[in-house]
């Protein structure tokens, strides 16, 4: 993903935090202002819930290995979550996604013949917003509802290559010459609708891309390949081979990977969401004693 769409995603991250936190300090100065009736005290009770949820899906990678949209494989995913709705409009999630990413050159560009596998382990936290406000209890909720989201989280990595039939963890080979961080900060964007399966159950389909700090999620970076005589074991060592796994020749100019643009990858999940009914039932039970409790009792005598 290119330099310019970054700056747009984590724009539009900014925005999405900014406008919450005015709408926390809206919630806040409200409450300085007053009570609550009872009857507004129970349509925001409505609101008010927590979700888990639990779901499968297909990641791809976007990188150097893969840059169009006719070289993409699909991997499997999980993906676990906590869903706090905030207000009618704004939902908070906590993740943890789990999936594989995979890719060669063995169709497109098989003559540099590079490839990679990654397991990612993903906790990110995930602002999410509804295209149309909520406004029931959750039992009565609409049909379908479309949102948007977006959030920041951590990522771990470790890309394995293959030789000789033998899978290797090439950071450990250091095939440019360089080590880097298999911890990464990650922003998920995207969007995805829900559909009612039941008064406490619903059913998700969410689509997204990650925007990665890094550009090492394949090994693949530097624009050249490194003189084989600069690897420590010389240029017959595994590292060596790893770094060229083709049959053509080092030569200086010989292009790489493509040091400007980082890795990123797309994911595609179904998530069951079900509704934590105590949680629910507890909030509104508190709150209703607390507008119960400003009001003065009368004694009768």
């Amino acid at each position: 993903m290119n330099n310019n769409l970054k700056k747009l995603a984590i724009l539009v991250v900014g925005i999405v935090l900014i406008s919450t936190t005015i709408t926390v300090a809206q919630h806040e100065g409200a409450k300085h202002h007053g009570r609550t009736q009872l009857s507004k005290a129970k349509k925001l009770n409505a609101s008010n819930f927590i979700k888990l949820s639990a779901g499968l899906g297909m990641s791809t990678y976007y990188g150097d290995i893969c840059e169009g949209w006719n070289c993409y494989k699909f991997r499997h995913s999980l993906n676990f979550g906590a869903y706090f709705r905030y207000n009618h409009r704004f939902s908070f999630r906590g993740d943890l996604f789990w999936t594989r990413l995979y890719n060669d050159d063995q169709i497109y560009k098989f003559h540099r013949d590079l490839g990679f596998r990654t397991d990612v382990l993903e906790f990110s936290t995930t602002i999410m917003y509804d295209i149309f406000a909520f406004e029931h209890k959750f039992e009565s909720r609409r049909t379908i509802e479309p949102y948007l989201h977006a959030g920041i989280g951590l990522a771990y990595f470790n890309p394995m290559g293959k030789l000789d039939g033998r899978w290797y963890n090439l950071s450990d080979y250091h095939t440019e010459g360089k080590s880097y961080s298999q911890v990464i900060p990650v922003i998920p964007i995207g969007a995805g609708i829900r559909t009612r399966m039941r008064h406490d159950l619903n059913l998700g389909f969410e689509f997204s891309y990650r925007i990665t700090f890094t550009d090492y999620l394949d090994d693949v970076s530097g624009k050249n390949y490194l003189d084989p005589s600069k690897f420590p074991d010389g240029a017959n060592s595994t590292a060596s081979l790893l770094a060229n796994r083709s049959t053509i020749p080092y030569f200086p100019e010989r292009v790489r990977g493509n040091p400007t643009k980082n890795d990123g990858y797309f994911t595609f999940a179904i998530r069951a969401e079900y509704m934590i009914k105590a949680y629910r039932d507890l909030r509104r039970k508190g709150n209703l004693h607390k507008v119960h409790s400003g009001h003065k009792t009368i004694k009768r005598r």
